[in-house]
């Protein structure tokens, strides 16, 4: 069955893309706290205020990111067609 993506909902997406994001930044909160915590220094109480932000700051940037991109997608499919997908509705189990 082929069907067309005409339309995706900003909100819903970038709150879910939000989400995704911030898990990210919290896997990734390692490798920028274990240098900051090691490295110190001067800028030691920076870099570590950098490394904690930096999970809420990557969720900000992946909720605006996605709402932009979707609203962007919505103007652009509604001119010239959406994205064509293939479904196969007997694969759902």
């Amino acid at each position: 069955m082929n069907q067309m993506v005409v339309r995706v909902p900003p909100g819903p997406a970038a709150k879910v893309f939000g989400i995704l994001y911030f898990i990210l930044g919290v896997v990734f909160l390692p490798f920028f706290l274990l240098p900051a915590l090691v490295g110190g220094g001067d800028q030691q109480p920076l870099a570590l205020g950098f490394a904690l932000f930096m999970p809420i700051g990557y969720a900000i940037m992946g909720f605006v990111g996605t709402a932009l991109f979707c609203w962007l997608y919505n103007v652009i499919a509604s001119r010239v067609g959406g994205i064509h997908i293939e479904l196969d509705p007997a694969s759902i189990t």
